[in-house]
């Protein structure tokens, strides 16, 4: 089950929250827009507003009533998983530029608190500073295809390895074997993606 379907089932079984003084809102890449709607307005003096959030509102959003922000400290994101050869959906820690986003999400039109699941030693030394860029962790079958129809007399291999930071050989390798046993590209007569750099 994703987390998506998570969120939205922990909410359902809740219905009678809605009748009281607590409004809950679920917030993803999902939510229709007239319940995303809903969860900008603000709540009235006598009520407590709770939204669940995956990492779309860390930048994406902001909520101008929002004056606590409780922060795990996890994400779930899309990872190309390269002894299965395919994308996976993993469970890991949010990176420090990340932690920061959601701590921003808070005091931003008032008195604002954040408060961190986490220790800061795990801040400093366990998460990474910056996301991996998508370049590394998605599968490249696309972008490979995009890349040949837009320069096709070009060496994708090369021009994907000129990045700031290109995918991983193995990413490379399996992608282009899916791509070549799939008839979507033509191997050429001895090609070898761990040598094609030029």
């Amino acid at each position: 089950m994703t987390w998506i379907e998570t969120l939205d089932r922990k909410t359902a079984r809740y219905p009678e929250v809605e009748q009281t003084r607590i409004q809950v809102h679920v917030l993803h890449s999902q939510t229709p827009k007239d319940q995303l709607d809903l969860a900008f307005i603000p709540a009235l003096p006598n009520q407590l507003k709770i939204v669940l959030s995956t990492n779309i509102a860390e930048s994406s959003v902001t909520i101008s009533d929002v004056s606590c922000v409780i922060d795990h400290g996890l994400r779930r994101s899309m990872e190309y998983n390269t002894q299965l050869g395919c994308q996976t959906l993993k469970l890991g820690f949010v990176s420090r530029a990340s932690a920061t986003q959601r701590a921003g999400r808070s005091g931003r039109c008032r008195a604002g608190l954040y408060l961190a699941f986490f220790t800061q030693q795990y801040h400093d030394l366990i998460f990474k500073e910056h996301d991996p860029p998508e370049i590394q962790t998605l599968s490249l079958d696309q972008t490979i295809l995009k890349v040949k129809s837009l320069f096709p007399t070009d060496n994708v291999q090369a021009l994907l390895n000129q990045l700031i930071e290109p995918p991983s050989t193995t990413q490379l390798t399996q992608a282009f074997s899916k791509l070549f046993d799939a008839g979507a590209l033509t191997r050429p007569p001895g090609f070898n993606p761990r040598f094609q750099t030029k």
